[in-house]
């Protein structure tokens, strides 16, 4: 079973990697855009490419910052008792940070977020509820990317199969163990996720939005290693009596 864990774990990583590259894909397409468009129209040779001078990282969008404040009702499942997790794809570089406070009620969570007003058009809380054993392992990743599997479940319905080849009074025991195991109630986990509304989908609409600055920066043969920031921060207000209640994912 831990060999079956493992695997997931490395199969969901693998999913978080590719979206991460996805995002970064953005900020290739702008250059590579951008250093074409800027070549044909001005003559620009690909040997003066290399004479170009690297002047470190801007921020695509400025570094303009707003925040919004959302009050959620603290949902805990159909038996109020389920773990709450919180979870910030896009923010996960920047600082996410769970404090308590009495001015939130008990029956409320808030979110605190600093977004780039000119990359995010708005912030939206997504809630999600699942309910079996911890998404830190099982569920969470191939519930919201949408590649849910059943291997684990399979295999263990598999290993039990293979398991009546023992003796009867071996089988008879771990049917007991068994039954012991199904009392065990499956526990609920909310997930709490802090999405952006992005003002450009695409990286091509990127580009267009911001080409007179890129076009110019490689006229004058400035290259930039472009960041396109949209959650700067994230805090998550609880009130006190929560604090072992509501964790980052």
């Amino acid at each position: 079973m831990s060999g079956i864990k493992n695997e997931n774990v490395k199969k969901r990583e693998r999913n978080r990697m590719e979206k991460k590259l996805s995002a970064r894909k953005i900020l290739v397409i702008v250059f590579v855009a951008g250093a074409l468009l800027c070549g044909i129209g001005t003559g620009i040779s690909l040997v003066e490419y290399s004479s170009f001078e690297y002047l470190g990282k801007k921020n695509i969008g400025g570094n303009d910052v707003e925040t919004k404040m959302i009050m959620e009702n603290l949902y805990r499942g159909t038996d109020g008792n389920g773990k709450v997790y919180i979870h910030s794809y896009y923010g996960e570089d920047s600082k996410v940070t769970v404090e308590t406070s009495k001015d939130v009620p008990k029956d409320q969570i808030q979110f605190v977020v600093e977004y780039n007003p000119n990359n995010v058009k708005d912030i939206v809380i997504d809630r999600e509820e699942l309910e079996g054993n911890d998404p830190y392992y099982e569920g969470y990743y191939d519930s919201y990317y949408g590649d849910v599997e059943y291997s684990v479940e399979n295999e263990t319905v598999a290993a039990s199969e293979d398991a009546t080849t023992v003796t009867d009074s071996s089988a008879a025991q771990n049917g007991q163990q068994a039954g012991a195991q199904t009392d065990i109630q499956p526990q609920t986990y909310i997930t709490y996720m802090i999405n952006p509304v992005m003002a450009q989908e695409s990286g091509l609409e990127v580009f267009f939005t911001y080409k007179d600055e890129i076009l110019q920066n490689i006229k004058e043969k400035r290259f930039y290693e472009y960041e396109y920031p949209s959650i700067q921060s994230v805090k998550v207000l609880v009130h006190p009596s929560n604090k072992d209640v509501v964790s980052l994912y």
